[in-house]
């Protein structure tokens, strides 16, 4: 009863058809929660009938979509994302770099001026509103305390 677990490791592409050698397992085949595509290989799936408990290479991967990920192992088979390097040169030259810059924005500041200036920091505060009494005037007059008690009205209830 061997164990292959590695469920959650950010592992991506296609699921090698190598892991399909494995043929002792009996428990535990686990690669959910990865980044895994493509077609299950039939090695691997061949496996499943073996594995009683813990089969699960499905959930929360992207299998039967396209990889755009090349295979974490080498493949027989050559595919179109990882050309192979061949033995002569070629007509193609291959492209250098250019003098100009790419018009693309750069995460870093640049020394050239800009049509719009940007605002720089002040001293002064914000006329953000405050929730803290201010000391200027106001529209209302505000009572200045007095020393002496504010008279207590007299109310008048006529009997009935």
């Amino acid at each position: 009863s061997s164990e292959f677990i590695l469920y959650s490791n950010s592992l991506s592409g296609a699921i090698p058809s190598q892991l399909g050698m494995m043929t002792s397992m009996t428990s535990y085949f686990d690669l959910s929660s990865n980044h895994l595509c493509g077609e299950i290989p039939s090695e691997v799936s061949a496996l499943s009938s073996q594995v009683t408990t813990g089969w699960d290479i499905s959930t929360s991967n992207d299998l039967g979509s396209f990889c755009h990920y090349p295979s974490p192992l080498p493949s027989q088979v050559p595919t179109t994302l990882t050309p192979l390097p061949t033995p002569y040169p070629t007509s193609i030259p291959t492209p250098s770099p250019t003098p100009f810059p790419t018009p693309l924005p750069s995460p870093y500041p640049t020394l050239h001026p800009t049509l719009s200036p940007t605002p720089l920091p002040t001293l002064f505060p914000s006329q953000l509103p405050s929730s803290l009494p201010t000391v200027g005037p106001t529209q209302h007059p505000i009572p200045v305390p007095t020393e002496s008690p504010t008279p207590v009205p007299t109310i008048y209830c006529e009997a009935g």
